[in-house]
């Protein structure tokens, strides 16, 4: 009998993610790539990646402060939109590194009560089946050596753009020194960034009443909303017979079924389906899903937060899903 070594592998909420197919923010044109885009690696991958034990020699880092070519005004509209950000909350957040496998270089930040969000630039600059070359999760560190672990977005070789991280929490609130942290194989990619990041606040939305399913013996809950201005936080939980709303399917060229678990989105004033651009604090069983997402705003207004399904696990969200439980929330 050979031992699985993966320790998430029997993992129900690790499977699922593994099993995702997630509409995915156009990449930003850029002048120039330095590399060919590609799509960020599944769950797995990171795992793999943050637990490998390469044999690549220890590189020497090149870390420096210096501003990223093009500064602030180097964003592209697709990089601001990916991150539902205008130019104007970018704050001019900086720093750079490379070693034998990766380069990473830092051009802006923002922060509020929901997100933390640095514009990065990743290259990996050795090729992917090397040992060494793989990528784990990304991570910040403050001066208060808080730990900020990475909640959404991310882009390889496609110029700045996104990362999602915790919002800053403590002494960090009053103004962050923040170090990014790229784990690469053996080694660890350090980028301490020039200037200081303080978070925007944010305030709770009243919560809708709960949605009890009798039939189907599954309640829908909103537990927590928090709008920062950028941000709308929606924090649900779905608890009782999931199995009676997961959908199953089986996947394209293979014999084992799969399923499709029940999807949390955000309707805009205009009908428009959000896809959320982070999550985090996920707990998820047979009984119990239970998550907090993150969704753009782009502006106050009448919202709906919609819980549905689809047959076809490859359809992006919108009004073909199947809706299983609906609230208006008044953002404010």
């Amino acid at each position: 009998m050979i031992e699985h070594l993966d320790p998430l592998a029997s993992d129900p909420l690790a499977q699922r993610l593994e099993q995702m197919e997630i509409a995915i923010p156009r990449a930003p044109h850029l002048a120039v790539l330095t590399s060919s885009p590609r799509r960020r690696p599944s769950v797995r991958a990171w795992r793999g990646a943050s637990l490998a034990v390469g044999a690549a020699a220890v590189a020497v880092l090149t870390v420096t402060a210096a501003v990223y070519p093009g500064g602030l005004v180097g964003l592209t509209q697709d990089a601001l939109k990916a991150a539902g950000l205008s130019q104007e909350q970018v704050a001019p957040l900086t720093g750079s590194a490379a070693n034998a496998y990766l380069k990473v270089s830092v051009t802006g930040g923002y922060a509020d009560q929901v997100s933390t969000v640095l514009f990065v630039s990743v290259d990996e600059t050795c090729n992917p089946s090397a040992p060494g070359c793989g990528i784990g999760a990304p991570y910040l560190s403050d001066q208060f050596e808080s730990r900020y672990e990475i909640i959404g977005g991310e882009g390889i070789g496609v110029g700045a753009y996104p990362i999602f991280f915790q919002p800053l929490a403590g002494a960090a609130i009053h103004g962050a020194r923040l170090t990014l942290h790229f784990p690469n194989g053996k080694n660890e990619l350090v980028i301490p960034l020039a200037g200081t990041l303080a978070p925007g606040r944010a305030h709770e939305l009243a919560l809708p009443t709960s949605i009890v399913d009798s039939k189907m013996d599954v309640t829908y809950e909103v537990k927590d909303l928090l709008y920062s201005g950028s941000y709308l936080q929606v924090h649900t939980r779905l608890g009782g017979r999931l199995q009676n709303v997961i959908v199953q399917y089986p996947p394209s060229g293979q014999m084992v079924r799969g399923e499709s678990w029940p999807g949390v989105f955000l309707i805009d004033p205009s009908g428009h389906w959000e896809i959320p651009l982070a999550s985090l604090r996920p707990t998820v069983t047979d009984r119990v899903q239970d998550e907090t997402r993150i969704f753009s705003i782009a502006k106050p207004g009448t919202y709906r937060v919609v819980v549905a399904t689809s047959g076809d696990h490859n359809a992006v969200p919108g009004s073909g899903w199947k809706v299983l439980a609906e609230w208006t929330v008044q953002v404010s």
